[in-house]
């Protein structure tokens, strides 16, 4: 299972700490590729993130890395993730070539069954069984292997709303960005119809893959 993610115009990206001009539709050059305009001269080694409203506290020496609000609630997006929930980074010395991969993984809930007769549903909180680990807050994103440490507002929940006081259909999937890492004790998936009647059901203990999409049904 595989998520396309293409440009969109406006999109930004940070690169050592200062970010870009908002894409054109002229700078887009493909679905998955597109020309960046900076107002400052950058210096290589370029170590860069999307989205950029997230990132700030850039370090590029030593160990680089940047720092990275993670923010509840998630809005739901038909057919993908809410893009301002996505983390990518990336590395390089050239200006030219600059790929950036995801820093975190997804989980895909598909309700088929609602809390009350043709429910629409207006959220899905996950939630930390254990309370210990993190999902939203402030973490440091290493730009070596893109791990995601918790650092300060640490919140053991998320939560993806419908975009509208009328829900979201069953069988339409929510696609929730999580920190990529491991859950101990596993997740508890809250589905709450716009009546506020809510199911709820625990996954097992799983390590969350950065790029990889966990279907739950």
């Amino acid at each position: 299972d595989g998520l396309a993610v293409n440009w969109q115009v406006g999109d930004k990206i940070k690169v050592n700490g200062v970010e870009s001009e908002g894409l054109t539709v002229e700078d887009i050059t493909s679905p998955a590729s597109a020309r960046f305009t900076f107002n400052s001269t950058l210096e290589a080694p370029y170590y860069g993130m999307y989205n950029a409203a997230r990132g700030y506290d850039f370090v590029t020496s030593g160990t680089p890395h940047c720092s990275v609000n993670l923010d509840t609630p998630q809005i739901y997006t038909e057919g993908s993730f809410d893009a301002n929930a996505a983390v990518f980074y990336g590395k390089s010395e050239t200006a030219s070539a600059f790929a950036l991969q995801h820093a975190m993984a997804y989980l895909k809930i598909t309700p088929t069954s609602g809390t009350a007769a043709d429910a629409k549903i207006g959220y899905i909180m996950l939630s930390s069984l254990s309370g210990q680990e993190t999902l939203a807050g402030r973490f440091q994103l290493s730009f070596a292997n893109g791990n995601m440490t918790p650092i300060k507002d640490n919140s053991d929940y998320v939560v993806m709303q419908a975009p509208d006081a009328e829900g979201v259909a069953l069988g339409n999937p929510f696609i929730i960005a999580i920190p990529a890492q491991e859950y101990s004790s596993g997740i508890r998936v809250r589905i709450v119809s716009v009546d506020g009647k809510y199911m709820d059901r625990n996954l097992k203990a799983f390590t969350a893959v950065a790029g990889k999409i966990y279907p739950i049904e």
